[in-house]
């Protein structure tokens, strides 16, 4: 591009401001490759000291920006010097504020570049004189208004001046202007954001003027002057967010000023105000929770406060308002507080002791306000609740709001109840039956929020109760839900749980979420829409197997779903859309592709949207245009849509889903998809990132279907790889997808992505083998290293001590890698030996008593997998491991013995003969030690049962008939079927080489031989198994026992099952 003159500048400024869209694209093009050539910085600097156009000034002064930390270097020492000495005449001179701020940003920039190498001695003296007291008073503001920016800015290049300023800070908080004091004030927070460039010395200093700061912040409470003391506490918020802080030894100070009357129980202080000091408060408990720790008043100080805020009556203007209400915002601290709490006991009787009380008073708002914190506490502190939960909360607290006539009383009590189910399970289930029967009593109640949290409670139930615990109520409930469902405002949520009951109330649902979609759309009616039309996608995957179901419902309903995909306007409803697709995908594999090829390229279109997306202008509302220059960060704060967002997940998942269900027609749009992937993989939202690590599965999986016909070839293990993926395939695995899934693992900040990162690899091998990482194999050792180290960044490898991290969500982590590790050992077979033996140590480590139980469980079950999945492992790590197992039951932990009595079983299997035999009294001893201790954790007492079954096969001489029929008598096993094979394989073993040792119990074996072909899914079996399971029974129709097959055949009740096995047997 030719330089631009002056006049060329000029006509090209207002463009921009002129409101036309092609104008403005022809000015933001041009002006992103001017602002870039030296040239241009004279011409801006004239327009914006000399034009008298105001919006000509500012834009000048946003342009002149661009580039500047690179451009200023390359301008000869007397053009830095005139560019200086202009842009601090015109900071003072300037009368609009943004323009001044802009320009103040500009020399905060070239302060950076020059202070620190004692190039531009004139700013420091111009502060100096700008801001003498004998200057006037807007003089002496704007001088610390260009102070605070320089140290935005650039505030290590005032290093060198932080001990001269002191006492200058302190000489104007006391200063008789309260401007001066306010704008003292918020320079000072702009410095002590720089506290990482102070010395101890300089930070002690600094921290005795954070009391008068907040001396201050009272007076302009008092005298009602609401922005300055907002301002204050929206910085020590900002403040709060790191480890190292200016407030460090003040913060339980502050804490104490904002819980009380001053502050969040002040009447004349403003929602806005409260919210504020809220997220302050917040940022404290997440990075500075042990203040509240140690002080056990301050605590109790700030609880209360929090109590009485949540029970004040909403105001008519909350009422009204869009806002969230300060009582909501209160009860996520609420939330928060106890997730984040390390000492939860005393926490947790702080709050109980105040919601009795609030529950006791008979007070609208407060018996209100017990039930919601009650709620809210419960994930958090969900052991101590447990404790408590029949006394005194289900017996005493409550009753008494289930039996408060008052709506809001009884309609949080029934909120409370709904936490309860998700939270307090399996201990809450045993309420059930004295909450779901009021429950159904809600569903008739006239308020919408107490029908709809009862209607969640009956859920939830539904979904962790046994089938036969919930099918009592299903005659009573599912009527009532389709009348309810005729009322307007109402949601409906189908499950897979009882399924089968549910099938005579199909029809008439169906309908009604037909009469759903043909509602007119209003915002009340939208969410309902939405979830109407995920309730019929996923019936459509739940009765995949009903053709009445796809032919007359789902295929019909198809082509009316498509249309509101792309016409309709409103994020929920489309993700419904996408939601309903991916399940109809589900369903019906290759009959899909019709449906598929017209929604594939929209599909592709809302996974790739950066809609719901907004960057919103920076501070003072300058103007933003799109600059490539890394060299500035022009940008203001994000807003993002969340709705948009989840749309947005939606649509990479169904893209996922898509090529699974019918890779053959999925081949064009891999790359495309895998394009798209390449950036969401880093995207900031974590439901996406999420959605991009299983849609990187699915399309991994459904591309090898592609070129295999539309089938997975059957696995092959070991190296080298026999899988052989084309080159541009392959390197895209290895050099791309799979190096940034390893650094998911080291850096991001989503504990849900790191362990999917496993459970999605750990999938990949088990399905396709070692073609997927086998060029990985030593990074992937390295990164998992760190995770047994637990030097990754989710499991707290930059965090300090007291930091708590979310336990159940690190348990899945360790879960996942410990499924990981044996799935890896198997697709590569011995040539995982060598990282085998790199992670052999860290493994050990964890072998031992005084480590986590959790962590200990999940590793003994991960030996018992390696065992099991490569066999030359054992004789690199028995000595360590078995002793181990052997003594370990002294812990005492039921599911530690399951795992025990595994990885003895897969020991005592594969381990070299002579070395099993050596301590096999030791491992009868220690299986029926587990056996006799786990009475009550029946998947303890299979594992143990399972363990001798094993072992029988392989050393017969321990065979005892009380053996057989502790077995015997335990089958079927319910809490581990996949290890009904197992006992099954023995039954079979006893027949074939031992029939007299089992004579007297072959008709009770052909009972459950029978019952086993005619209920594989419940038996765990799968097709190779059940081969096995036919050629044996086969053999015994030839033999003596043919009348007891005979007769257990025809006793299977289920028509379709006895057909299917008299077929299979024929």
């Amino acid at each position: 591009m030719a330089e631009l003159t002056q006049d060329q500048v000029l006509q090209y400024i207002q463009y921009v401001l002129s409101g036309d869209n092609i104008k403005i694209q022809e000015a933001t093009k041009a002006f992103k490759v001017y602002t870039k050539t030296l040239a241009s910085t004279a011409t801006l600097a004239i327009i914006m000291s000399q034009s008298q156009n105001d919006q000509h000034r500012q834009l000048a002064a946003v342009l002149l920006k661009r580039n500047m930390a690179v451009k200023f270097s390359q301008l000869d020492n007397a053009s830095q010097t005139q560019l200086q000495q202009l842009l601090l005449q015109r900071f003072f001179s300037e009368t609009v504020n943004i323009i001044r701020t802009n320009i103040g940003q500009l020399i905060g920039t070239i302060a950076q570049l020059t202070l620190n190498e004692g190039k531009w001695p004139e700013l420091l003296q111009s502060l100096q004189t700008q801001t003498a007291n004998t200057q006037d008073l807007q003089t002496r503001q704007r001088g610390l208004i260009l102070l605070s920016l320089i140290f935005d800015y650039s505030g290590d290049s005032l290093k060198p001046y932080y001990k001269a300023f002191y006492p200058f800070f302190v000489q104007n908080l006391q200063d008789p202007d309260k401007q001066i004091r306010a704008q003292t004030v918020k320079c000072l927070i702009s410095l002590f954001d720089n506290i990482e460039n102070m010395s101890k010395e300089e930070r002690q200093q600094y921290q005795s003027l954070v009391e008068p700061i907040l001396v201050f912040v009272d007076q302009c409470i008092k005298e009602g002057d609401e922005d300055n003391a907002y301002h204050c506490f929206d910085a020590f918020g900002y403040l709060a967010d790191t480890k190292l802080t200016m407030l460090d030894v003040h913060l339980g100070m502050i804490i104490k000023y904002a819980a009380s009357q001053n502050l969040l129980l002040n009447p004349q202080c403003s929602n806005k105000f409260k919210e504020c000091v809220i997220d302050f408060i917040y940022s404290c408990i997440e990075t500075h929770k042990k203040i509240l720790q140690k002080d056990q008043q301050l605590l109790n100080q700030l609880v209360e406060c929090l109590c009485l805020i949540v029970a004040q009556p909403l105001n008519r203007d909350q009422l009204e308002s869009d806002d969230e209400p300060i009582q909501d915002v209160t009860l996520w601290l609420m939330e928060t507080l106890t997730l984040s709490f390390g000492k939860k006991k005393p926490l947790y009787n702080i709050f109980l002791t105040a919601v009795t009380r609030l529950i006791d008073s008979n007070d609208v708002n407060q018996m209100n306000a017990g039930f919601l914190i009650l709620a809210s506490i419960t994930e958090g502190l969900q052991d101590l609740v447990r404790r408590n939960l029949k006394n005194p909360i289900m017996n005493v607290l409550i009753p008494k709001g289930l039996s408060d006539q008052r709506v809001e009383v009884r309609g949080a009590a029934i909120k409370a109840l709904s936490y309860f189910s998700e939270w307090l399970a399996p201990e809450i289930l045993n309420f059930d039956s004295i909450i779901i029967p009021e429950m159904l009593k809600s569903l008739s109640s006239q308020n919408n929020k107490v029908y709809e949290k009862a209607l969640l409670t009956i859920d939830i139930f539904a979904e962790n109760m046994e089938r036969e615990k919930i099918q009592p109520y299903l005659s009573q409930l599912l009527p009532s839900l389709i009348q309810m469902f005729l009322a307007p405002n109402t949601t409906f949520l189908a499950r897979r749980t009882c399924s089968e009951y549910f099938q005579i109330y199909l029809k008439e649902v169906s309908e009604l979420l037909l009469k759903v979609l043909a509602e007119r759309d209003t915002p009340e009616i939208l969410a309902i829409k939405a979830e109407a039309i995920q309730v019929l996608g996923i019936i459509c995957d739940t009765y995949k197997d009903l053709e009445e179901v796809q032919t007359q419902l789902v295929n019909p309903l198809a082509p009316q779903i498509y249309n509101l995909l792309i016409q309709h306007q409103d994020n929920e409803v489309r993700e419904g859309c996408l939601s309903f697709f991916y399940n109809m995908a589900s369903a019906q594999g290759e009959k899909f592709a019709p449906i598929f090829q017209q929604l594939i390229d929209f599909t592709l279109q809302l996974a790739e949207s950066n809609e719901g997306i907004i960057n919103e202008p920076g501070k003072g509302g300058e103007f933003s245009l799109d600059s490539d220059s890394e060299a500035e960060d022009t940008s203001g704060p994000m807003r993002v849509k969340v709705t948009q967002m989840d749309e947005k997940a939606a649509a990479i998942h169904a893209l996922g889903q898509f090529a699974i269900s019918v890779p053959l027609s999925f081949g064009p749009y891999f790359k495309k998809a895998f394009d798209i992937l390449d950036v969401t993989i880093e995207y900031f939202y974590d439901n996406i990132r999420i959605q991009t690590i299983q849609c990187y599965r699915d399309l991994i999986e459904a591309y090898i279907k592609y070129k295999n016909g539309g089938q997975l070839p059957k696995v092959q293990y070991g190296l080298p790889v026999s899988l052989q993926l084309d080159k541009e395939f392959s390197d895209l695995i290895s050099l791309i997808i799979v190096q940034k899934l390893i650094k998911i693992v080291n850096d991001d900040d989503s504990m849900e992505c790191v362990a999917l990162v496993y459970d999605s690899l750990a999938d990949l091998l088990r399905k396709v083998g070692p073609a997927i990482i086998h060029q990985n194999i030593n990074d992937i050792t390295q990164v998992t290293i760190q995770v047994l180290e637990k030097k990754i960044k989710v499991l707290g490898a930059d965090l300090e001590a007291e930091d708590e991290l979310d336990d159940d969500m690190i348990e899945t982590i360790f879960e996942n890698v410990t499924d990981f590790i044996p799935a890896m050992a198997k697709a590569l077979k011995q040539g995982f030996l060598f990282s085998f033996r790199e992670l052999l140590p860290k493994l050990l480590t964890y072998l031992h008593k005084d480590q986590d139980i959790n962590d200990i469980v999940q590793v003994v079950g991960c030996f018992g997998q390696l065992f099991e999945n490569e066999p030359t492992l054992i004789q690199e790590c028995q000595t360590q491991v078995i002793p181990f197992l052997l003594s370990a039951t002294e812990i005492g932990d039921v599911e530690l013995n399951r795992n025990i009595a595994f990885a003895l079983a897969t020991f005592s299997e594969f381990a070299a003969q002579q070395d099993v035999q050596t301590i096999l009294p030791q491992i009868i001893q220690t299986l029926r030690h587990i056996y006799a201790n786990s009475t009550n954790y029946i998947e303890g007492s299979e594992n143990a049962i399972a363990a001798f079954c094993r072992i029988i096969i392989r050393f017969p001489q321990v065979f005892q008939n009380e053996l057989l029929d502790s077995i015997l008598m335990s089958l079927p096993f319910t809490g581990d079927i996949l290890e009904n094979f197992t006992a099954i394989k023995m039954l079979l073993f006893l027949a074939t080489n031992y029939p007299q040792a089992i004579q007297e119990k072959m008709e009770k074996i052909i009972f459950l031989l029978v019952n086993c072909l005619a209920f594989a899914d419940t038996y765990g079996i799968d097709e190779e198994k059940k081969l096995i399971l036919v050629t044996s029974l086969k053999q015994l129709i030839g033999s003596q026992y043919k009348a007891f097959v005979e007769k257990y055949v025809l006793e299977i009740k289920e028509d379709k099952r006895k057909i299917k096995v008299v077929q299979e047997l024929q």
